[in-house]
């Protein structure tokens, strides 16, 4: 197929993919994709606020079995994605320009490095400390 032939279907199959979108009010969403996401979200919140100890139950059954029957296939699956992470870092893929052959990085590599530690360091400081207040009960003078 030549480029012409190959950008012309390109085009069509991004009008039809994206044919049906909502795009009014500044969105441009899938409505399908979007109703079942919120119908899912709508639904278990639902189902925790109905019947908060009998969702927490529910959900640890769920995960403890979860973690007895499938727990092989999580030690697989990021093993796995490890593996592939650094074949394709080391191959000739790792290679590969983001943003074309002329373009510049916005930060170093020490800044880079830099954002990843203090995002990871913000989202556990967070997660701990607003989970563990929510597990324990704890309202600091909100209560």
């Amino acid at each position: 197929m030549d480029k012409s032939k190959e950008l012309s279907h390109n085009v069509e199959l991004r009008d039809k993919l994206f044919a049906r979108n909502f795009v009014k009010f500044g969105f441009d969403m899938n409505l399908f994709v979007s109703l079942v996401a919120a119908i899912l979200v709508v639904g278990f919140i639902t189902f925790v606020l109905i019947d908060p100890d009998y969702a927490a139950t529910a959900f640890s059954n769920v995960n403890s079995s979860l973690n007895k029957r499938f727990n092989w296939l999580f030690v697989i699956t990021i093993n796995l994605s490890l593996v592939f992470l650094i074949v394709m870092g080391l191959s000739k893929w790792g290679r590969i320009r983001l943003g074309g052959f002329n373009a510049k990085p916005e930060f170093s590599t020490f800044s880079w490095y830099a954002m990843l530690f203090s995002a990871g360091i913000g989202i556990g400081i967070f997660s701990t400390v607003w989970l563990s207040r929510f597990i324990t009960g704890i309202c600091l003078n909100r209560c």
